[in-house]
């Protein structure tokens, strides 16, 4: 199935009907929006370490991605240590996590400087950029959070890269 969705998805990009190319990068968008410190221990509604781990297990072990090559991110949130320990597996070590303060096993995020997001109306405020892990990947998976919105029922992928873009001054 991993083979299909690649070759599928460089064929639209006009790349050919080829499948996952070693050393090619993909990034990983996780909801964490209500993670507010790494060491969150609460049931928040977040996306599952479980869910996270068993999508990263499949890329590493199924479709063959060195876990180097793989990066989990959210740019305006933390990762909590239940995501980092879960993922703690000796066929994943090597896989890259990164949020917005990094450190203890995570790495701070950086915006790419070449990359700024233009919007259709002056909103003011500072620049929007990516960050890096985003543009210097191949593919990006926008890991939907199953669960219930107030305002919308459920959210699935319909907002989650809001977590993607960097407004701030940092470099």
């Amino acid at each position: 199935a991993w083979e299909a969705l690649f070759r599928s998805f460089n064929a639209e990009r006009s790349s050919g009907t080829r499948g996952y190319q070693d050393s090619e990068k993909i990034a990983i968008k996780v909801n964490l929006n209500t993670v507010t410190t790494q060491d969150y221990r609460e049931n928040g509604s977040f996306t599952s370490p479980q869910i996270i781990r068993a999508l990263l297990l499949q890329l590493v072990t199924l479709a063959g991605v060195a876990p180097a090559d793989i990066t989990v991110y959210d740019a305006t949130r933390v990762i909590p240590d239940g995501i980092i320990d879960a993922c703690r597996a000796p066929e994943l070590a090597g896989v890259h996590f990164v949020d917005w303060a990094g450190g203890q096993g995570r790495e701070a995020y950086r915006r790419d400087p070449q990359c700024q997001v233009h919007w259709s109306e002056m909103l003011g405020g500072n620049p929007t950029f990516l960050p890096t892990c985003v543009t210097a990947a191949a593919y990006v998976i926008n890991l939907a959070s199953l669960k219930g919105h107030n305002l919308a029922g459920v959210t699935l992928c319909g907002k989650n890269h809001l977590g993607t873009i960097c407004a701030d001054l940092q470099g």
